[in-house]
C-alpha cells in the first residue's frame, strides 16, 4: 500500500489519463468525441442532454458568445446540472476557480442551470489498494458560492481574450510576465511563463547543413521581450541576456534533431523529454537560474504542475475560429 505524494501523482500522470479515471468514479457514461468539428461536439452535447438525460457525459461542450468550453464531467440534477472540472492536483489552487467560473458562465448562458460545480484534486492521503480500484483518490470541493462573484467578471475576460485574437500573437502575455516579476523580485519568487505550440519548428528548426535556427515564435519573442525591456518600468527586472531566459523542451530523434511529441509520450524520445521538464523543476525556481519563459510541445503540457508557472499560454496555428475561441 501507498499513500499518494506528489512523486506518486508525478507517476500517475506519466501512466494514467486523471480525467479519464476521474470519469470512471461516474460509470456508463458517454464520452463527446471532438476530433477536428467542435461544432458536431455541441450538436451531441444537446442531443445527449436531451436524449439520456440521466447519463454522464464526459467533455460535454458549449459555446456563447464566441468561447468554447469542455467540461470534465457533467451530471443531471433535479432542475439543473452538476459540473465537475477536475485536476491533477493535491491542492485547490484559486486560479483553478477562474477556470471553471468561465466554464460555468458559458453553459448558464447557453441556457443550462447549474445547481453545483466542483473541482476535483488529488487526495494525498489516498491509500492505493491495487486493481486498479481509485474509489477515494479524488477530493470533490464545492466551489459553488466562490464562482458566483468572479462570474461576473467573465465577460470582461472574455472581451480582454477576444481582443487578443486580433493579433498575430498574444504579446500581452509576455508583458504580465514582467509586471508580475518586478512585484514579487524582492520576496525572491521565481516567475515562469509557459507556452505550449503545436509545431517544433515554430520555435527551433535547421538549415540545409543541419545547424539550429530560431523559428519564427523565437524571433517574435525575443523582439517583443526586447522591446518591453526598453521601458524604464522593467529596468533590471531581467538581468540576463536575451539568449539565456527562454528555452525549448522538446523531445530528439536518435541525431538530436528537436522533433514534435506524441500525445501519448509513446517513444523513449518523448518519456525523457518528460523525464527532464520534472527533474529541472527545482532548478527552475532558483532566483540565479535566467531561464524563465519556457516553450515545450502541447502533447506534453500535463507535466507542467508547478506552483511558479504563473501563466500558461497556447500557441498553436489554426484556421478555425471554433478551435482558437475554446477555453
Amino acid at each position: 500500500m501507498k499513500v499518494w505524494d506528489d512523486s506518486a501523482q508525478t507517476l500517475f500522470n506519466i501512466g494514467h489519463e486523471v480525467g479519464a479515471v476521474a470519469q470512471r468514479q461516474f460509470p456508463n457514461g458517454v464520452l463527446v468525441e471532438s476530433q477536428d468539428d467542435l461544432s458536431k461536439a455541441i450538436k451531441e452535447t444537446t442531443r445527449l442532454m436531451n436524449q439520456k438525460p440521466d447519463v454522464p457525459i464526459y467533455e460535454a461542450t458549449f459555446s456563447h458568445g464566441g468561447v468554447l468550453v469542455r467540461t470534465d464531467i457533467l451530471l443531471k440534477m433535479n432542475k439543473g446540472y452538476r459540473l465537475i472540472e477536475v485536476k491533477a492536483s493535491t491542492s485547490l489552487k484559486d486560479y483553478y476557480i477562474n477556470d471553471v467560473a468561465v466554464q460555468a458562465w458559458v453553459i448558464e448562458q447557453a441556457g443550462y442551470p447549474l445547481k453545483r460545480v466542483e473541482l476535483a484534486h488529488i487526495n494525498n492521503q489516498f491509500v492505493y489498494q491495487g486493481n486498479s480500484d481509485y474509489n477515494g483518490l479524488f477530493v470533490f470541493e464545492d466551489v459553488s458560492e466562490q464562482i458566483k462573484e468572479r462570474m461576473k467578471h467573465v465577460p470582461e475576460w472574455v472581451s480582454t481574450f477576444m481582443g487578443m485574437l486580433k493579433g498575430d500573437i498574444p504579446s500581452i502575455e509576455v508583458q504580465e510576465h514582467l509586471d508580475k516579476a518586478k512585484k514579487v523580485k524582492k520576496l525572491g519568487i521565481k516567475v515562469l511563463s509557459l507556452f505550449f505550440i503545436d509545431k517544433v519548428a515554430n520555435y527551433r528548426s535547421y538549415d540545409d547543413m543541419g545547424n539550429p535556427v530560431k523559428g519564427k515564435i523565437a524571433l517574435w519573442f525575443e523582439e517583443e521581450l526586447t522591446k518591453l525591456l526598453a521601458d524604464p518600468r522593467y529596468k533590471d527586472v531581467i538581468p540576463h541576456t536575451m539568449e539565456s531566459v527562454h528555452d525549448g523542451y522538446f523531445a530528439q530523434d536518435k541525431k538530436g534533431i528537436l522533433k514534435d511529441s506524441s500525445e501519448g509520450r509513446e517513444t523513449q524520445a518523448d518519456e525523457d523529454v518528460y523525464n527532464k521538464i520534472m527533474r529541472n523543476k527545482e532548478q527552475l525556481l532558483s532566483m540565479d537560474e535566467p531561464l524563465q519563459f519556457l516553450f515545450s510541445h502541447s502533447a506534453l503540457r500535463e507535466g507542467w504542475d508547478n506552483p511558479n508557472v504563473f501563466q500558461i499560454c497556447t500557441l498553436n496555428e489554426t484556421k478555425s475560429e471554433m478551435k482558437k475561441r475554446q477555453w
